[in-house]
């Protein structure tokens, strides 16, 4: 079996902005990030991905798909309760949130 591969790339869009987060992984990257995701619970609530290595076995890749792309190179996957966000972010708990910043 290959090494996990997991690339995160932003697409620029015309205007320049972000127009599409990628995500790209081979089946072996594929199986570590449901595994890492399906650890998560309220004592364990998040777990990083990076191109650095706070874990080796949760490493980005850094070669990019497009040449256009921007790589990601530090991601960090949370798990929020419901009963959380309705205290702390209850903005998005509605079904078409507002962002309170704007």
């Amino acid at each position: 079996m290959s090494r996990p591969r997991i690339t995160i790339e932003i697409q620029p869009g015309e205007d320049g902005g972000v127009d599409e987060l990628l995500v790209h992984f081979n089946a072996a990257g594929r199986d570590l990030l449901l595994s890492e995701l399906s650890r998560l619970d309220e004592s364990w609530d998040h777990e990083h991905f990076d191109a650095i290595t706070i874990s080796p076995d949760a490493k980005l890749d850094e070669v990019a798909y497009r040449p256009d792309s921007q790589l990601v190179r530090r991601v960090t996957f949370t798990l929020r309760s419901d009963e959380m966000d309705a205290e702390h972010f209850p903005h998005v708990m509605s079904d078409q949130p507002v962002s309170p910043y704007d």
